[in-house]
């Protein structure tokens, strides 16, 4: 025996050994609980005894005298189960090595973690009633595979609810025989006709296909057997799952008069759906869009009427028109180094313009009013005349607004190069 196993094995005796004091202890209490159950159960015997020499029928008040008796029993069962799964676990404790049962705990820890997790993501997706398809994800491969086999072993129960009640599930039971309570309200608990049909479980299928570096690699080496297993594994399990239902409930009689499934001869490839999922998406981007401009960022809405489908700068050159960029986002979006909007944020104490200090220096004051760009200023109307003159005024979007108006003149982007230029020759950073 070398050095490690022996100090292994010494660690071990010395853990098995208990203080005589505890010993003492330990057996005191099991002992009375022994005769706790012992007395009980004289007790019980002996009423009931008593009440079957009796002729006359057994009152109320003998059966409260037995069910007190029987409760007792109950209780002090309990407590010697509970004696007995604490000195089981304790023992097992003792005679494992630290290592090992450190490592099972961690084991039987990230189970039950994931159990729960499969669990909560069940028990939502049954609570959206009438039940649809849950997707669930988990941190690796074999905690999703182990999570959907431990499903099995937990019921579901449908319970009725009142309006006034809370909504929420419960959970009752054992780790190995979990019991949850599914709340529906009265209209659907009534369709039920048989009360067998509100308790029931699930049949829980997982498939996967990986699609990060470590499963394409996987795939180009041909090692995915674990997960082919597990596929077939579950495509047998609902296999067998719809047999045992078409068998529950028959096929519809008039399946045979309609058209024949066409599906396999005429398929429909799902990237058809792309363009209906983009109208989609779109249609509700615009209509949070609209919404959410009528409380805050009216500055950037009243310049950006509709969402863009591509940003306006999208055929630039990033790297060589960084400034341009940067200089026309802060101005669309208002977040600018005005003395305003720097003292809404507390970090100017004032708020007025530091070339003319008369008024509140916003960008309409620049652009629009400081006399001291006023030369700056006509070379900016002129500016904006030429674009307008050079498009012939034939897209009425290239006209120059007739109110002179920031926000008007930041929605084409055709006056952004005479706006950078008015910008960089006054303030020179904005």
């Amino acid at each position: 025996m070398n050095s490690a196993t022996g100090k292994e094995c010494s660690t071990l005796v010395s853990v098995v050994q208990l203080d005589p004091a505890a010993r003492e202890s330990n057996l005191t209490y099991l002992k009375r609980v022994g005769t706790n159950i012992e007395e009980t159960l004289r007790a019980l015997v002996e009423v009931i005894t008593s009440y079957a020499h009796v002729n006359n029928a057994i009152t109320d008040e003998d059966l409260a005298t037995i069910t007190q008796y029987t409760e007792s029993v109950r209780r002090s069962a309990d407590e010697a189960a509970r004696w007995l799964r604490v000195s089981h676990a304790a023992l097992r404790l003792r005679f494992e090595a630290p290592n090992f049962a450190r490592e099972h705990a961690q084991l039987q820890t990230r189970r039950d973690t994931c159990f729960s997790q499969a669990l909560a993501s069940v028990t939502t997706g049954l609570l959206c009633w009438p039940p649809k398809p849950v997707l669930h994800r988990e941190s690796l491969w074999g905690d999703m595979v182990v999570a959907v086999e431990d499903l099995q072993t937990v019921a579901f129960q449908l319970v009725k609810i009142a309006h006034s009640n809370s909504s929420i599930p419960k959970v009752s039971g054992t780790r190995g025989a979990l019991v949850v309570d599914i709340p529906v309200c009265d209209s659907l608990y009534t369709k039920f006709k048989s009360k067998e049909h509100l308790t029931f479980t699930i049949t829980a299928v997982f498939f996967n296909i990986g699609i990060n570096n470590k499963a394409s690699l996987a795939e180009a080496l041909g090692e995915t057997t674990p997960q082919y297993h597990s596929n077939s594994d579950n495509l047998d399990r609902i296999s067998k799952y719809f047999h045992k239902y078409t068998k529950v409930f028959p096929a519809d009689p008039l399946a045979a008069t309609r058209d024949e499934d066409q599906s396999e001869a005429v398929k429909v490839p799902f990237t058809d759906l792309y363009q209906q999922m983009n109208a989609d998406i779109t249609a509700l981007w615009h209509s949070y869009w609209t919404k959410i401009s009528e409380e805050k960022g009216k500055w950037y809405a009243a310049i950006q009427i509709t969402p863009p489908q591509r940003p306006w700068y999208h055929k630039i050159n990033i790297a060589d028109c960084r400034n341009f960029i940067t200089t026309i986002n802060r101005l669309r979006f208002g977040h600018c180094r005005t003395p305003s909007h720097l003292t809404r944020l507390r970090i100017k104490d004032e708020e007025h313009c530091d070339f003319c200090t008369e008024e509140v220096c916003d960008l309409e004051h620049i652009f629009m009013k400081c006399q001291k760009f006023n030369v700056h200023r006509l070379v900016f109307a002129s500016e904006l005349q030429d674009i307008c003159e050079k498009k012939n005024n034939s897209d009425s979007d290239q006209e120059v607004p007739r109110e002179l108006r920031v926000s008007k003149i930041l929605c084409n982007p055709s006056y952004f190069k005479p706006v950078y230029n008015f910008v960089i020759s006054t303030v020179g950073k904005i």
